[in-house]
């Protein structure tokens, strides 16, 4: 059965790793088509494109919290068999991981049930907070208003 948990430990690392390039990828993506709509706004002095620019970092925010949903979970089963491969070795690599969603999933294995595991994983937010939220939301803000000022003082 070790052999079984082993196999599914390099999938889950292996996981984690496509996801986090899928993530950069994507934000990488988004982010550009923000600042070509940006440039293109400010070529043509049109406010309504840089309104246009927030839709794809919008876009971003709902598809980044999906995919650290998931890698989330990855997290929450990569550090379960690390565990039980290592006897506890407090110094297996996503044991020593200090993201958010690192120290969620170990929050969540400190439940003594399966059932309630299973649930505070399910409940859980921390996919939802930290920078890759908030600043995408603060730009976004940023944007609406430097529309609006350039729409009604500069009647763009």
């Amino acid at each position: 059965m070790d052999k079984y948990y082993e196999a599914e430990l390099n999938v889950v690392l292996a996981q984690i790793g496509k996801l986090d390039t899928v993530r950069l990828q994507f934000l990488s993506f988004f982010g550009t088509a923000t600042l070509t709509m940006l440039g293109l706004a400010i070529t043509q002095k049109n406010s309504i494109l840089i309104i246009l620019g927030v839709i794809p970092l919008a876009i971003s925010i709902v598809v980044d919290s999906r995919i650290r949903k998931q890698i989330q979970i990855y997290y929450y089963r990569g550090i379960q068999l690390q565990r039980k491969l290592s006897n506890d070795d407090p110094e297996v690599f996503l044991e020593l991981h200090t993201s958010m969603l690192a120290k969620e999933a170990k929050r969540i294995l400190i439940h003594q049930s399966v059932d309630e595991r299973v649930n505070a994983l399910a409940a859980s937010k921390a996919y939802r907070s930290g920078i890759y939220i908030w600043l995408p939301i603060l730009i976004i803000v940023c944007l609406l208003v430097a529309a609006s000022v350039l729409r009604f003082l500069y009647h763009w």
